[in-house]
């Protein structure tokens, strides 16, 4: 039942306002993984990011991610059906002792068994596939700036170039993140502040984007213009990696 509450809590903040996104559910904490494993999030939801996991920070991938996973629980348990129906069949037709009707009705069962054997294994090549654009993609070459890249990420292109082609390769985990996220994967949770702070990339040259008060005013989120750093981010020089709080 948690489980069931905290994918429907992260769905809502998949289609809130961003004003939304300032509560971190903190419930992926496996260090040195961008993504979320499936004893933080069940099995629906793992392998989707931290960014999603923890803040509803979620992207095309992450939700495809959990499309992913769910047609693989469900086929597991129409495999384990079929399965059965096999055994069933099986165990009619070998006590039938001759009765034309108990081998009649073990042929029904092997036959409905087969047929949904085919369309398992149907399904379970489009479930294949699907994990497969996701997670793996297709090279294309060279990126922006001469080294190789790649459209997604794979074990085999672990440390190329991806998305932008500029400051974002791929990890270990095989997620295309920026240098400012590689280099500050965690955040930070405070309690008796209810704050998260976390590094991420800020346009500091956009006039939306909310600075932290420090003058003893009041509070509000935004980034700490003091944190922030260069080179870590595509994008223009406004890019820059900086540490944001959240209040909730």
């Amino acid at each position: 039942m948690r489980k069931i509450l905290l994918a429907i809590f992260l769905f809502s903040l998949m289609v809130a306002p961003n004003i939304g996104l300032a509560y971190s559910s903190n419930v992926c904490t496996t260090q040195g993984r961008s993504t979320c494993t499936r004893d933080d999030v069940g099995p629906f939801m793992q392998d989707i990011s931290k960014a999603c996991g923890n803040l509803g920070d979620c992207t095309l991938v992450d939700i495809m991610m959990v499309f992913n996973n769910v047609g693989n629980y469900i086929l597991s348990i129409i495999g384990g059906i079929v399965l059965l129906m096999y055994v069933i069949g099986g165990f009619y037709m070998m006590s039938s002792a001759g009765s034309a009707e108990r081998v009649k009705t073990g042929k029904k069962y092997i036959t409905i068994s087969t047929v949904g054997l085919l369309i398992v294994m149907f399904a379970w090549t489009g479930i294949y596939a699907l994990e497969s654009a996701i997670k793996h993609g297709t090279v294309y070459g060279t990126g922006g700036t001469g080294e190789t890249y790649t459209s997604l990420c794979t074990n085999l292109t672990v440390g190329w170039e991806c998305g932008s082609g500029v400051l974002e390769t791929c990890t270990e985990d095989l997620v295309c993140e920026s240098a400012c996220r590689q280099n500050h994967p965690d955040s930070v949770s405070d309690l008796e502040e209810r704050s998260i702070r976390y590094h991420d990339c800020v346009n500091t040259g956009g006039t939306s984007t909310l600075l932290i008060d420090s003058s003893g005013g009041d509070v509000v989120s935004g980034y700490n213009r003091d944190s922030c750093a260069t080179d870590q981010c595509p994008g223009d020089e406004n890019w820059l990696c900086c540490e944001i709080t959240l209040y909730y």
